[in-house]
């Protein structure tokens, strides 16, 4: 009866510690949100370095996004011509090259790259700040990090993201098309005009919203993660790999209650 008693007590602090800890973490989360999006008296945030970063994460970021948009678009053309067993069905399968790319891996493609590209950047970026105290040195300049580093850092990826989803839904397209009429002879402007007449404005806002909510995620885990950095030579590394594996997974979880409760 002791033994049993003994193993309960153990098991119900473990589980009552971590909630706790969780609970904890999940109010710094919050409190950091709230510092970000309240300036309070000072100035919002350097346009000057807002611009600077933007340029850098969408010109940057082309080439990577390009090319997996257009390996994805070449693959789902590819995999679907074959679940319709040779069978002559052009429309649909343009139909849903244009509705998966579109709606779901365009979006998704476009933040699980940048989770990747600019979350572990900005992550490492701040950690290692952090580590050599030039953090501190800012504050000690009355220098906010909020106006000079985190919020041009995350309205850089809010504002680059979703034109990252639409030229990945350009290079989706591009890609079913490279299969669909160089692979199975299908002629070029009849895709060009299926794939027009099928385009339509919520499958783009629905994008457009996935992507902005995937930019606030990337852009707010890793500016969180890099702040507080385990404070040691590994601190870095720890702090981009869970900036990723956060981030990326957030960007799983919501993309389907995004796709549920966006209106068709």
């Amino acid at each position: 009866m002791k033994k049993r008693y003994a193993l309960w007590s153990k098991v119900s602090i473990f589980v009552g510690t971590k909630f706790l800890i969780f609970l904890q973490n999940t109010g710094k989360r919050g409190i950091f949100f709230a510092k970000i999006c309240f300036s309070g008296k000072g100035p919002f945030m350097n346009l000057k370095i807002f611009f600077v970063l933007f340029s850098q994460y969408f010109f940057y970021s082309l080439p990577l996004v390009g090319m997996t948009s257009i390996c994805a678009g070449m693959v789902l053309a590819l995999q679907s011509a074959k679940s319709m067993h040779g069978l002559d069905i052009s429309g649909v399968q343009v139909e849903l090259v244009v509705f998966s790319i579109f709606r779901e891996l365009g979006p998704i493609l476009a933040g699980l790259m940048m989770a990747g590209r600019l979350g572990s950047s900005i992550a490492s970026e701040l950690s290692s700040m952090v580590i050599t105290d030039q953090i501190n040195a800012l504050i000690s300049v009355a220098v906010s990090p909020l106006y000079y580093l985190i919020r041009p850092k995350i309205f850089a990826v809010l504002c680059a993201l979703p034109l990252l989803t639409l030229y990945s839904d350009v290079m989706g397209i591009l890609g079913g098309y490279i299969t669909c009429v160089f692979k199975q002879g299908m002629c070029g402007s009849q895709y060009v005009w299926h794939a027009w007449t099928l385009i339509q404005w919520n499958d783009i806002g629905i994008g457009i919203c996935k992507s902005l909510i995937f930019a606030l995620l990337t852009a707010f885990v890793a500016c969180y993660e890099g702040l507080n950095a385990p404070p040691s030579a590994l601190g870095v590394g720890v702090s981009a790999q869970r900036s990723v594996v956060i981030s990326s997974l957030f960007i799983l979880f919501t993309n389907y209650w995004v796709t549920f409760f966006y209106p068709n």
